[in-house]
């Protein structure tokens, strides 16, 4: 039975290492406190559901790691989310001071409406206080946040912090300010008939962080990927709404053992070349070699040759691309991240492949761990495991 919702936010929850983010998060999931949490590595996901002034909210929350190695991965995710828990440690003076490096963070990278609560958590602790109430609330004041203080482990405010972010960003949408329409918006006002989690991979250079950046912005940006990315858009294949989680992973060799972690719980790949790298296109093999190794057996692979509109610099021809993937089962296409061609088709190439196959029974929506890859019906949002993984690789690779 699909869970009904009027909206779905993306929430981020940040701040310093030590400031009790995780057993926030953890209380307002089960409602309870782990006394054992461990340091988030990378980022973690949780959901859940709210009631604010009679609209059913769902609650998509990203717990993110404080340490200073992992600050420029959790930047990428504030794109694209409606509402961030600014959390410190009211026993904790250097947590304090560090707001405004994460305040700063928050709006070079958010959205210009993206709304910040402000959490004094460990308000339990006040023997051990070194932040005061009216410190906290006159900053909070200074720089435009709504505020207040929590206890994870007594669950005091835990819940209403939470409430408190959603309540805002609810009246932004009702006075116009935040448009859920907008794809950085964070917000989604309808259920999509499926939610299809997509993989980016290839060599370095093959142009795969361009190809994403152009699907959801419809502009080009030079840009690489560190460690991971992610984001998401909602479109239209064949009469259906789709959301579709786009994972953008690093191309670079050290990165490549983590990557297969990836694979299960896939249901479609871009695989990426640069048609002017003839070197790109000779590794072809490993990656569709890693990917039927690791991934689903029904998994669907689109070829992308990338970079199409450097003519003058073809060191691969349409041709033998096209055989090759006829060899190997492939669904084929040319890309240009700078010019945009044929970017649009390739997702809904990719999407409209799957979606085929569940039509067929090759896949089966209702089942996330039946290895066909995480195809889900209605608004069940599931990528939990894949955000565990995430945390891994980020670990793996040292950020």
């Amino acid at each position: 039975m699909s869970e009904a919702y009027d909206y779905m936010f993306e929430l981020l929850i940040i701040g310093s290492s030590d400031s009790g983010k995780s057993c926030l998060l953890h209380h307002f999931i089960n409602k309870t406190f782990k006394d054992d949490s461990s340091h988030t590595a990378g980022v973690k996901f949780e959901s859940g559901t709210l009631n604010v002034g009679g609209k059913s909210i769902k609650l998509q929350i990203w717990d993110t790691a404080g340490q200073e190695r992992f600050r420029s991965v959790t930047q990428s995710y504030y794109r694209g989310t409606a509402g961030v828990l600014l959390v410190y440690d009211t026993t904790s003076r250097a947590s304090f001071n560090d707001l405004t490096n994460w305040i700063n963070d928050v709006r070079t990278f958010g959205s210009p409406n993206i709304v910040i609560l402000l959490v004094g958590n460990k308000k339990d602790l006040e023997e051990a206080r070194d932040v005061a109430f009216s410190e906290a609330s006159t900053f909070a004041q200074e720089n435009e946040l709504n505020f207040l203080e929590t206890s994870a482990k007594t669950g005091e405010n835990v819940e209403e912090a939470f409430l408190e972010c959603s309540k805002t960003i609810l009246a932004k949408i009702e006075t116009g300010i935040l448009d859920p329409k907008c794809i950085d918006s964070g917000i989604v006002s309808f259920l999509p008939d499926y939610t299809l989690k997509l993989m980016m991979i290839g060599n370095s250079d093959s142009g795969k962080s361009r190809l994403r950046y152009n699907f959801i912005n419809k502009e080009y940006d030079n840009k690489i990927t560190i460690c991971v990315e992610f984001a998401s858009r909602i479109v239209d294949v064949s009469g259906k709404s789709v959301k579709l989680q786009l994972w953008d992973t690093a191309g670079v060799e050290r990165s490549r053992e983590t990557t297969r972690l990836y694979y299960r719980g896939i249901s479609g790949f871009l695989l990426v070349y640069d048609t002017t790298s003839r070197a790109s296109f000779n590794a072809l093999t490993n990656w569709i070699n890693d990917i039927r190794t690791f991934g689903g057996p029904n998994i669907v692979i689109l070829l992308v040759g990338n970079k199409k509109d450097l003519e003058e610099a073809r060191d691969i021809s349409f041709s033998e691309a096209s055989t090759f993937a006829q060899e190997n089962d492939l669904i084929f296409l040319e890309t240009s991240a700078k010019t945009g061609e044929n970017v649009e088709e390739a997702f809904l190439k990719c999407s409209k492949t799957i979606l085929d196959k569940i039509e067929t029974g090759e896949f089966t929506p209702e089942r996330i761990d039946s290895g066909n890859g995480t195809i889900t019906k209605g608004p069940h949002s599931l990528v939990s495991l894949t955000a565990s993984i995430y945390g891994s690789m980020c670990k793996f690779l040292k950020f």
